[in-house]
């Protein structure tokens, strides 16, 4: 920190914890820092066309917290977070494009995050996607919240791709033929698009 051990002031550095604990006089941070709230940092690794990202952090099924559109490669955001009633935020990130943050990333750190579901990578989405963490106490459960699936199961917290539901027949005289280009098949949510029985 470009200060002499010999001159170190030993205390919290974190303007973050409580009053009682934070220094703003310490120079070396002994981990005696003590807090109200969680103290979390968010970092992004956007693609080259930042101007299509924005993003959004909400207590999940409250209120909102922040949000901004991405305005370089890297940006950086710190918080305290307030315990919520599900101890559970979803950060929410849009690409205008559609094409998704190619490349892109984001990590979310801090000694109040004790889970990240389903994780940091964002080069396999593409016009939106949500990724949950958890402070304190919370947990995450991630799991089918559908209750017309045949896995429904009221504990999961955050639903996942992993509802099954009973297999129903098709309209009849639907054929498919495969030309060898891209194909696209809109399906109302939860359907099944099965081909030879596969």
């Amino acid at each position: 920190d470009g200060i002499c051990n010999e001159f170190e002031t030993p205390g919290c550095t974190d303007s973050f914890a409580t009053e009682e604990t934070y220094n703003p006089l310490a120079t070396d941070d002994d981990g005696s820092c003590l807090y109200d709230c969680f103290p979390v940092t968010i970092s992004f690794d956007w693609d080259s066309y930042v101007n299509e990202n924005s993003w959004s952090l909400s207590e999940m099924g409250g209120d909102n917290v922040d949000s901004g559109n991405a305005t370089a490669l890297l940006t950086s955001f710190n918080y305290c977070l307030d315990p919520s009633d599900t101890f559970i935020y979803a950060l929410d990130i849009a690409d205008d494009f559609g094409d998704g943050v190619i490349g892109g990333s984001v990590s979310i750190n801090g000694d109040g995050v004790s889970t990240i579901y389903p994780g940091g990578d964002l080069s396999f989405y593409f016009d939106q996607t949500t990724i949950y963490f958890a402070v304190g106490s919370g947990v995450i459960n991630a799991g089918c919240m559908d209750e017309t699936a045949n896995n429904y199961d009221i504990n999961f917290n955050i639903a996942d791709d992993s509802c099954e539901y009973d297999v129903s027949a098709g309209p009849d005289g639907w054929s498919y033929e495969n030309t060898g280009v891209h194909h696209l098949i809109a399906l109302w949510p939860g359907a099944q698009f099965i081909v030879d029985g596969e």
